[in-house]
């Protein structure tokens, strides 16, 4: 089972168990976070949980990513990588005019 799919799965176990309404978020960076940038994080993304919810963090290394992070919450989906706009800009210098 992959990384990504044993962590779903066992945050879906520890929330099927509790009564309060939870969000899953997962986000990439290009490092580990220090404790105080996961906090600053979690506060910041806590804006885009419904009044209520918990907010489930998953943090992930992706080297792939180059820098900046991809974040996933909820149905939202934000791709803030330096991977993604390399790839935006090659393709636009690329594309036949």
């Amino acid at each position: 089972m992959s990384t990504e799919l044993t962590a779903l799965v066992v945050a879906v176990k520890n929330t099927s168990s509790v009564s309060v309404l939870s969000t899953c978020c997962v986000c990439n960076f290009l490092q580990p976070l220090d404790d105080a940038l996961k906090t600053e994080l979690e506060t910041a993304l806590k804006s885009f949980v419904k009044q209520g919810e918990k907010l489930l963090l998953t943090a992930k290394v992706d080297p792939a990513i180059i820098g900046g992070m991809i974040v996933s919450i909820g149905d939202k989906y934000v791709d803030m990588s330096i991977a993604s706009k390399v790839k935006k800009y090659t393709d636009i210098i690329t594309a036949v005019v």
